[in-house]
């Protein structure tokens, strides 16, 4: 909604430093995300990560209430509420939770082949099809109009979008879990070894507003934020119970520019390049893949994680151990010497593994763009 609202009231030429502020503010959020859910869960229990929620979302209902004003649409409520795609919301939730829900669990609770598995790969493939039909022929307003796809910024951004939040957020998730498991960190220190990720996406996230006002052409800055981000996985990829705190920092800084460097300027061109009514529903098309990116890139590094490890833990701890190890990383330390250390090993090296999954990502990411619009001269400082 906040890049919505940017776009309304900001102008074209000036949206691009907005949008980067507003970049910086989630790039510092989830800098201090981690480390507070760090603290969190040292002193009051992870569910807690959840309540503090809370009273922020009461803040900015309160705030949003007091402050926001919004021009009035015309028509009744029984208007506006008949227009509303409910069955094109409906398909679409129940299409991305049965599909996660089947990555989820395949290999860990249940078999690849087994029946719920099965039965829910095909439902989110029923619900799939079964949205294209409405969102085509029955829907007044559609939630995800079709007709955006046929735009190759929006096609652009909105993969684009899908795999960088991909890379993102499984590198968030997981880089603590490695801190954790190697270098026997604090879920609270895990969580402050993020901030030179989030630091370098808050930093050139800004930069890239500015130097974007100024110059124009948010393709370029997505295909390079792209391949720094390449790059930046290719780094963490090498992480193991040797990196210094100089590299480890160093290479999540490098990550951090190129999530900066993207996330702004894949905003403000699909908001330029789809015709002015079709602005807010666009921005938040991109936004929904971004979203939707992260969930389904953390559940396919679960996933892969969960599989490879329980795989590498059953040929080096009796069945007994088995479960405590991979169920709680603080029974590691409880392991005999030789034991904690191929333990160790094992971990290191699915991590790894989804890592280089990552780089594979991040690169398609970046040849993607760069095939599409990279180098597309339509969004210069001049237009």
């Amino acid at each position: 909604m906040t890049l919505v609202l940017i776009s309304d009231v900001v102008p074209m030429k000036q949206r691009a430093k907005f949008q980067g502020i507003s970049a910086a503010v989630f790039g510092l959020s989830s800098a201090i995300g981690p480390v507070l859910g760090g603290v969190l869960t040292d002193s009051l229990g992870w569910r807690w990560i959840f309540w503090i929620n809370l009273p922020f979302g009461a803040v900015s209902l309160v705030t949003v209430a007091m402050l926001l004003r919004l021009p009035k649409v015309h028509g009744s409520l029984q208007q506006k509420l008949y227009r509303i795609d409910y069955a094109g919301i409906t398909l679409m939730g129940a299409c991305t939770t049965f599909l996660l829900l089947a990555i989820n669990y395949g290999g860990n609770e249940y078999t690849w082949d087994s029946p719920f598995v099965i039965s829910c790969f095909w439902a989110s493939l029923v619900c799939f099809i079964g949205f294209l039909y409405v969102e085509h022929h029955k829907a007044i307003e559609p939630v995800i109009p079709l007709r955006l796809f046929r735009n190759r910024w929006v096609v652009a951004v909105c993969l684009g979008n899908f795999m960088v939040a991909w890379v993102m957020f499984s590198q968030m998730l997981y880089l603590p879990l490695l801190f954790q498991v190697v270098y026997g960190d604090s879920p609270t220190v895990s969580g402050e070894k993020l901030v030179p990720m989030m630091g370098g996406l808050v930093v050139f996230a800004i930069i890239g507003g500015i130097l974007l006002t100024r110059y124009g052409h948010p393709s370029r800055f997505m295909t390079v934020g792209a391949l720094i981000l390449t790059i930046g996985t290719v780094l963490t990829s090498l992480f193991d119970q040797n990196t210094g705190l100089a590299r480890e920092y160093g290479s999540m800084i490098v990550v951090g520019a190129g999530l900066g460097l993207n996330i702004a300027p894949s905003t403000i061109a699909v908001q330029a390049k789809v015709a002015q009514q079709d602005v807010a529903v666009a921005t938040a098309v991109s936004s929904f893949f971004r979203l939707f990116g992260a969930a389904f890139g953390i559940a396919v590094f679960g996933t892969i994680h969960q599989n490879v490890l329980g795989n590498k833990l059953s040929t080096i701890l009796p069945p007994g151990l088995l479960s405590g190890a991979k169920a709680d990383i603080d029974n590691i330390s409880l392991l005999p010497l030789q034991l904690r250390t191929e333990v160790i090993n094992a971990y290191v090296e699915s991590i790894q593994l989804n890592v280089r999954i990552l780089i594979g990502v991040a690169a398609l990411c970046t040849l993607f763009i760069a095939a599409t619009v990279g180098w597309d001269r339509s969004l210069g400082k001049r237009n």
